[in-house]
């Protein structure tokens, strides 16, 4: 079968990409190297000694800017998937906010993810190894098990870095301004350490806060004030400073060195603990366009949340417009 769209990634710029295609009748693939969908819109379930802990570990929470993804929240709200957090959230640093609704979803944040992959074809565990350009209208896209796809357009929302590494592997060069914006791409990591505590966090009502960068924290939220754990499961983002000089520790050994901060707002005992390392968490150079679409292979289009503002609002709606820009195209 030869597909309108392949989509390398089921993050939420793939999967609402996807979603348009497939609503305006267009044949859509999605695969996707993870064991789940969601991207960055991560979430898990442990179970402990006290009970089921849940974490959104990933994206926290979202706004809403545009009308087109209002329309896309509205539904989720109507449907049960998402309601407001917060309008603001306490700030122990120089984190300055607006005040605007802060949504989260249920029962977890890749709820909304998953939503998406409703009625869409998508591989998880598929990892692509190689793109091709079979012909003038044609691309294959080859995993690492063997099997090949075909498609009419390839959408890769990838991480930038990650984008342009499997173009130049497949010996597809992109066009000159394409590798020149890929190239002044840069991300910020994230270590996101996950809790289970015996004892009430002392993280504010209604569970999330932003932190003083001097004790090397950026964000903490308490799931179970979140309302989607029924234990105290905490999900505390290191800042991006700390965050690259204690990459290569080992998981005990940040947890020792943050150990008097962490203690300030997360008291008790650690009945599970882990930490989750994000290597291409933030964008840090933002553009204002909703996708690129490639010159030298105009069925080649790249999407993702470097796009906009890199929000969540961001990673949906940089899919969503690309899929409006594969539609136009086909007119």
């Amino acid at each position: 079968m030869i597909y309108d769209c392949i989509i390398i990634g089921s993050g939420l710029s793939g999967l609402a990409c996807a979603k348009e295609l497939q609503k305006n009748n267009l044949s859509v693939l999605v695969v996707d190297k993870g064991f789940l969908p969601g991207g960055r819109v991560a979430s898990k379930t442990v179970q402990t000694e006290i009970g089921k802990a849940v974490f959104d570990y990933g994206a926290q929470y979202f706004t809403v800017e545009s009308i087109e993804f209002l329309k896309q929240v509205n539904e989720w709200i109507r449907n049960g998937l998402v309601d407001k957090w917060a309008t603001n959230f306490e700030s122990f640093g120089p984190k300055k906010q607006e005040d605007k609704v802060r949504y989260k979803a249920f029962p977890t944040m890749r709820s909304i993810c998953l939503d998406l992959c409703s009625e869409l074809e998508v591989k998880q565990q598929t990892t692509v190894v190689r793109i091709e350009k079979a012909d003038e209208e044609i691309c294959k896209v080859l995993t690492e098990n063997g099997v090949v796809f075909e498609a009419k357009t390839l959408v890769i929302t990838a991480p930038i870095i990650q984008s342009l590494a499997l173009c130049y592997s497949s010996g597809i060069i992109p066009d000159f301004n394409t590798v020149s914006f890929f190239n002044q791409q840069k991300y910020h990591s994230c270590a996101t350490l996950m809790i289970v505590s015996d004892t009430e966090s002392l993280i504010p009502e209604p569970g999330g806060m932003w932190c003083d960068p001097q004790s090397n924290f950026q964000w903490m939220a308490d799931n179970k004030k979140k309302g989607i754990s029924e234990v105290t499961s905490i999900t505390a983002n290191l800042t991006p400073e700390f965050t690259r000089i204690s990459y290569s520790l080992s998981d005990d050994e940040v947890f020792e060195a943050l150990s008097t901060n962490l203690s300030e707002y997360v008291p008790g005992n650690y009945v599970f603990k882990q930490i989750h390392r994000w290597k291409y968490a933030q964008p840090i150079n933002i553009v204002d366009t909703g996708f690129i679409r490639d010159e030298y292979y105009p069925n080649l289009w790249f999407a993702g949340d470097i796009f906009l503002n890199g929000r969540v609002e961001s990673a949906w709606l940089s899919g969503y417009k690309t899929a409006k820009g594969i539609i136009k195209s086909k007119l």
